[in-house]
């Protein structure tokens, strides 16, 4: 679970890839299918998989290239999928038991979500300093040294949630939602928003 407080990170695994995150990824009959969750592979499941899906005299490369895509198709499923949800519906995963498919697909769309509001929150802030001239001009002569924990400090500031964990995000849309029924209709993505901005964004 701790590797869920790192919201940067979009896709996890050890050097070795002997643990991924994001999907699960388990055979039926020597069949491969995936379920998209956040369930970690040990490298023990690991190995297991690769035996079944692959002949011994595949090397490891291309076993893992074929691992990801399939993570990656996936993820695209699951983002299209939630491009349908509505503050309701989130809530009614996020509130599931920690151990349903419901549950893990929570934590897959806020985690995915989180992601995406700090990366573009910071590359709007960034990108202040760069086509604002006037904003510019008040920082031209600043050498890059002095210049990086400035901009370190407004991105923290405005993205807000960097220092939080999913499963604290994922406690802090439920309460939003139960405190703002009227927002429970509305896309997923306005009810996140407006909950992180309340939460995080007034401290």
């Amino acid at each position: 679970m701790a590797r869920y407080t790192q919201p940067r990170k979009t896709w996890q695994y050890t050097n070795d890839f002997s643990e991924l995150f994001f999907v699960t990824t388990y055979f039926d009959n020597k069949q491969m299918r995936v379920q998209p969750n956040l369930l970690k592979i040990n490298a023990k499941q690991l190995d297991t998989m690769t035996e079944l899906a692959y002949p011994l005299r595949t090397n490891k490369h291309e076993i893992m290239k074929k691992l990801l895509l399939t993570f990656v198709c996936a993820f695209i499923s699951t983002s299209l999928y939630a491009q349908t949800i509505k503050a309701e519906d989130l809530e009614t995963f996020c509130t599931a038991g920690a151990d349903s498919e419901a549950y893990a697909s929570c934590i897959l769309i806020v985690k995915v979500y989180m992601d995406g509001f700090i990366e573009g929150v910071g590359k709007g802030a960034i990108d202040t300093y760069k086509y604002d001239p006037q904003v510019l001009a008040s920082v031209r002569d600043v050498k890059m040294k002095d210049m990086a924990p400035r901009i370190n400090k407004v991105v923290e500031h405005a993205t807000c949630i960097q220092r939080v964990s999913v499963a604290d995000m994922v406690t802090a849309y439920v309460a939003f939602v139960r405190k703002n029924p009227s927002i429970r209709p509305k896309h997923y993505r306005e009810a996140m928003t407006r909950a992180i901005v309340a939460t995080y964004c007034q401290r």
